[in-house]
């Protein structure tokens, strides 16, 4: 990156690499795994668009600013869609092992006082959803898959997030862009839990400071 400024939030990283590489392979994956999403391949542009539409759904459910929401799922895109969506939004990723016990997942949920949980497939969601009512703080479950479809209030699929999010997108997002603007560099960015082999595990904040340290080391070698 050429015009590379130190100590960026990583809002600010993400729109600056979109400024300066638009068109871009972002992400690449097998479409054959995910209903052949946009074949597979997403440009820094795309990603954006895709970020924001996610974001916007989320909005429109209620995410308030350094609000946490968790995220259990294997790697995918759609993760990191998430992620990004999350952060610059003004929220706060939690990260969760989807191979944890009911118990350790209420625990980080309650602990974090999360309001969202993105989950990776319907097995993980039919297991949260077995001890919904024990983690007060939790309203909505989105499952990451574009075909998933469920009555369930308390569930709703990514391409139902998504178009909540485009139905309410010219309202959306100049609250996501200020949001994004104005996230300064000790804001929390995720929140990581340890493997608690002692106890109950500890929640780790990284900061967006923390991300930016890594970046400008990458950067300078």
């Amino acid at each position: 990156m050429e015009n590379y400024v130190k100590e960026m939030t990583l809002s600010t990283a993400f729109n600056a690499t979109i400024k300066e590489f638009p068109d871009r392979t972002a992400q690449v994956f097998n479409p054959d795994l995910y209903h052949g999403d946009n074949n597979g391949h997403f440009t820094y542009r795309e990603l954006q668009n895709r970020v924001e539409l996610i974001a916007s759904g989320l909005l429109s459910l209620g995410l308030d600013k350094k609000q946490r929401v968790a995220i259990m799922s294997r790697n995918s895109p759609y993760w990191t869609q998430a992620d990004i969506a999350v952060v610059n939004s003004g929220g706060v990723l939690v990260t969760i092992y989807p191979t944890l016990s009911l118990n350790e997942v209420s625990y980080i949920i309650n602990d974090s006082e999360s309001k969202y949980l993105f989950v990776g497939s319907e097995s993980i969601l039919q297991n949260v959803l077995v001890g919904f009512d024990n983690m007060p703080s939790l309203e909505k479950i989105i499952v990451l898959d574009l075909k998933y479809n469920s009555k369930d209030e308390r569930v709703i699929s990514l391409a139902d997030l998504m178009r909540l999010g485009k139905e309410n997108l010219a309202k959306n997002l100049p609250i996501y862009e200020e949001r994004a603007t104005n996230i300064a560099l000790d804001d929390w960015a995720t929140v990581l839990y340890t493997s608690g082999t002692t106890g109950q595990g500890k929640g780790v904040i990284l900061t967006h400071r923390s991300f930016s340290s890594r970046m400008d080391g990458v950067y300078e070698y």
